[in-house]
């Protein structure tokens, strides 16, 4: 235990590491994110993305905080709300897919 005259040590991270240190320099990263997020869920009530992506209210809030959700969860939205994981994640490329622009034969149905 140290004494009043002895100077105490605080511990400190090795040099580059790169882990976020808060939770608050964490959600100033991904405003951006959040701002496309509130465009993607529009009108819809916390609630209502939590049922529709079967995931509990409080992660949609964090969400909306700042917080990065996890990988499968991103999957997840992109895959509900039919747009582009690049774009959801890091803004960038198109918002949603191209239509094809050939039709899809099947094999074995017949052409009409």
């Amino acid at each position: 235990m140290p004494t009043r005259s002895q100077p105490t040590t605080k511990t400190r991270r090795p040099k580059g590491d790169t882990r976020l240190r808060s939770s608050k320099s964490q959600r100033f990263k991904h405003k951006a994110f959040t701002r496309r997020l509130r465009l993607l869920f529009a009108d819809e009530t916390q609630e209502a993305i939590a049922l529709r992506l079967k995931i509990r209210q409080g992660g949609i809030s964090r969400y909306f905080n700042g917080i990065l959700p996890r990988v499968d969860t991103l999957a997840t939205i992109a895959k509900c709300y039919k747009v582009i994981l690049d774009w959801l994640i890091l803004g960038r490329g198109p918002k949603q897919p191209s239509p094809p622009t050939h039709k899809i034969r099947v094999a074995g149905k017949p052409r009409r």
